[in-house]
């Protein structure tokens, strides 16, 4: 087992992956078969969902949060976070300038941060490496975009904490998938990486 997993805490779908036996990178399924899940929680009346069985849940969309990539470490009154806002279904409110969603678990009103959000992301991530290895992950190497300010990696590195992750670094997406290219196309000299943004 290496020392440390791969975590892409995408968007829309999040992967884990590790070294395999030819030390190239390689994804590993989770519990469904497939090597990406959605980057989706849903806070049921009895539990929290994740992933695909987010997603089919019967739980009303005001609890059912996507996008919290989108507003971690970000401010309330931040332009990005206030036109997002017009397209969720979950209520997001401003609590000390945070952007904080609103919503009732188990019968108690919650507010939750983007990062308490993505640590249940980043949990499912761990426990799929988890069944991988058949032993505890606590390490790993988190991608974030290029353009993620200080205040969002500092964010993103508390959601890992929160999931019992310790960040051995934080790494751009578009260098990831440069070294990833990399690993895959030895004999290649120049190689031009395009990153959409957009976190």
């Amino acid at each position: 087992m290496p020392e440390a997993i791969g975590i892409d805490l995408g968007t829309t779908f999040s992967c884990v992956a590790t070294i395999g036996p030819d030390g190239r990178p390689e994804a590993i399924a989770n519990f469904d078969g497939s090597n990406t899940t959605p980057s989706v929680v849903a806070y049921s009346n009895n539990e929290i969902l994740v992933g695909r069985s987010a997603v089919r849940s019967l739980t009303p969309p005001e609890n059912v949060i996507y996008d919290s990539k989108r507003f971690i470490g970000r401010q309330f009154n931040d332009e990005s976070v206030q036109n997002d806002m017009q397209s969720w279904p979950f209520k997001v409110i401003d609590i000390e300038g945070k952007p904080l969603v609103k919503l009732a678990h188990k019968d108690t009103n919650k507010e939750l941060s983007a990062g308490e959000i993505s640590a249940e992301v980043l949990k499912m991530m761990k426990m799929i490496a988890e069944k991988y290895f058949t032993k505890e992950v606590t390490k790993a190497v988190i991608t974030v975009p290029a353009n993620f300010d200080q205040r969002q990696r500092h964010a993103t590195v508390e959601a890992a904490k929160l999931a019992g992750i310790e960040v051995i670094r934080l790494v751009n997406e578009p260098t990831a998938a440069a070294i990833a290219y990399g690993v895959y196309n030895e004999g290649m000299k120049n190689v031009l990486v395009y990153d959409f943004g957009g976190g």
